[in-house]
């Protein structure tokens, strides 16, 4: 995941197309790739390499849209996203833990991505959605004085949101915090 410089997710309306759409492409060999069957009958491949590659696969995506259901482009990809992605990261929490919910994984990836502009903000994970039914959510940690912001920023991606407070008994439970 280290070699990650650019990251693609692309959600197809089935897997067979999904499959098709992957089959012919003609790429060496990627940093990072994974396909993953999701709820209802739909395909999530995430895809990252240096900016080169990934922008091959993104027009050569363009040109297969109707079989899209949703994508997310990160051509300058922060390494939180994929380390949030599988669990793995688990920054100190601070004043809120927030709680936000997109109707796909692509946007999902896109508001945390536009999150992690934000110095006071740190991912804790990303649900690809595999038992939402294509739904996702993610988690963060921010400080009081970036949540003005972080609302903003979660309403320009249309995201369901809340905030926990650190110190409540089912955020610290939750989340596993001390």
């Amino acid at each position: 995941m280290e070699t990650v410089k650019s990251l693609i997710t692309l959600e197809f309306r089935s897997i067979s197309k999904g499959y098709e759409f992957l089959a012919k492409l003609e790429l060496p060999e990627l940093s990072f790739f994974e396909i993953t069957p999701m709820a209802p009958g739909k395909l999530l491949a995430v895809i990252g390499d240096d900016e080169n590659q990934i922008k091959k696969i993104w027009e050569f995506a363009k040109k297969s849209k109707k079989n899209l259901i949703d994508f997310c482009f990160l051509p300058k990809c922060n390494r939180e996203i994929l380390t949030a992605l599988y669990g793995q990261q688990k920054p100190q929490a601070l004043d809120f833990v927030g709680v936000a919910q997109t109707k796909t994984i692509s946007k999902s990836i896109h508001a945390a991505s536009a999150i992690l502009e934000i110095e006071t903000c740190r991912l804790l994970e990303i649900d690809s959605g595999r038992s939402l039914g294509g739904a996702s959510v993610f988690y963060f940690t921010m400080s009081q004085g970036s949540r003005k912001l972080v609302e903003k920023l979660l309403k320009k991606h249309k995201c369901d949101f809340t905030f926990l407070p650190r110190e409540k008994s089912v955020t610290r439970r939750y989340f596993q915090l001390v």
